[in-house]
């Protein structure tokens, strides 16, 4: 009997130290399982927290290429702009915030924080990104005030100055792209080069390559390195190393769109142009238009058909927006017209004892002018900025990105 319950004791022992042992294994694989699921619950809100901060930063990247405000703040480099989106944010439980500090103009630092929410646990990661607008060559600059694209003799790539009877073009000079004709007294003084890819003829006044005295009279030019009042024009020139730049007029559109200043088309084009001013950002016309009454505009008209100007136009430049007139089809007037910023024309450009002022220049298929007086301050910068509209969409160069946990 004895032996019998000593051996119950022992089984008894047995079996204790074995349920100790499976109970120990249980707690350690639970432990491991526990660790496992919180490791992978920490990578989730992680990876989901940084792909938030991510998402800030690309924000904060359209904001300063597209948000008026905030791109003038990046260019000018000042001040802080600070914006976030609350939960939920492009997830549940997602949330992110930005801050946008401008050290310098056209450069600032991005701090992004993203936010997500498990359980009682918050997973937060921060991306800290300096950015640039990038330092870009100047996509058009060839020196010309008055361009008409190189052609051959059955293209209207001339320009024609027969009745323009003076025209002063200061830091610029002319290049036609097949033919440049300047008879019946017309009087011109460029300070850059007469160029023609055809034949430039001998009638009328040419003065190129010289200084023009700013003594506030720019109809009487001294050409401080030429006294003969003569120069070398440069028919017979060669094509230019780059040909006439191109606009992307379909993103005027959607700009205008955007805005709600798009006009005579379709759509969301289906407004009447209005006949008063002033007008401001990317005005766009889906059609022809014909302008009756004086009008200013700060920012850039654009047409994909005619422009026929009756009255007096006078275009500003607004910071680094874009400016001027650009068509895909003719520019006639027969007013004075003042602008800064850049008249392209697909096709011909026709001035009828129009007067001009021009701070940029002219790129047209075809040039005709007649007139009393055209005054252009050449200017390639400003010519570019509507050309790429690199102010309203500037390249941003990411320097470096660095995360924290």
């Amino acid at each position: 009997m004895i032996k019998i319950l000593k051996l119950k004791g022992y089984v008894s022992i047995v079996v204790l130290i074995l349920m100790m042992v499976l109970v120990a294994i249980s707690y350690l694989y639970a432990d491991a399982l526990f660790s496992e699921l919180t490791i992978a619950r920490n990578n989730k809100g992680a990876s989901v927290a940084f792909a938030l901060a991510e998402a800030g930063v690309q924000e904060a990247i359209y904001k300063v290429q597209y948000d008026p405000t905030i791109k003038a703040h990046f260019l000018n480099g000042s001040g802080t702009d600070t914006f976030s989106h609350p939960n939920p944010a492009l997830i549940n439980n997602g949330s992110y915030s930005v801050t946008i500090n401008y050290t310098n103009p056209a450069t600032a630092t991005i701090d992004s924080t993203g936010f997500y929410q498990i359980g009682l646990r918050l997973a937060k990661r921060r991306i800290t990104e300096n950015i640039d607008q990038a330092t870009l060559r100047p996509t058009w600059d060839i020196g010309a005030a008055i361009f008409t694209s190189p052609g051959n003799p059955k293209d209207l790539t001339n320009v024609d100055l027969k009745n323009a009877k003076t025209i002063r073009i200061y830091n610029g000079g002319i290049f036609s792209g097949w033919n440049l004709y300047t008879k019946n007294m017309t009087d011109i003084a460029a300070e850059g080069r007469i160029r023609a890819m055809g034949t430039i003829d001998s009638q009328g006044t040419k003065n190129c390559q010289c200084k023009i005295d700013e003594d506030n009279d720019p109809l009487t030019p001294q050409c401080f390195n030429n006294p003969d009042y003569g120069c070398q024009v440069e028919p017979n020139s060669p094509p230019p190393e780059i040909g006439i730049p191109t606009i992307d007029f379909n993103a005027y559109k959607l700009q205008a769109i955007t805005a709600g200043t798009c006009y005579g088309g379709t759509g969301q084009c289906n407004q009447t142009f209005p006949t008063s001013g002033p007008l401001t950002g990317i005005i766009y016309v889906d059609g022809n238009l014909s302008i009756d009454n004086d009008l200013t505009i700060n920012g850039l008209l654009a047409a994909s058909g005619n422009i026929d100007l009756k009255a007096t136009l006078t275009i500003n430049k607004v910071g680094h927006e874009p400016s001027g007139i650009i068509t895909k089809g003719n520019l006639s007037f027969k007013r004075t017209l003042n602008v800064t910023g850049l008249i392209w024309v697909g096709l011909e450009t026709y001035v009828n004892n129009g007067d001009i002022n021009l701070t940029g220049g002219i790129i047209s298929h075809d040039i005709y002018i007649n007139n009393s007086s055209t005054i252009i301050h050449y200017d390639s910068q400003i010519m570019n900025e509507t050309l790429t509209d690199s102010s309203s969409t500037p390249v941003i160069e990411l320097k470096h990105w660095e995360e924290e946990y």
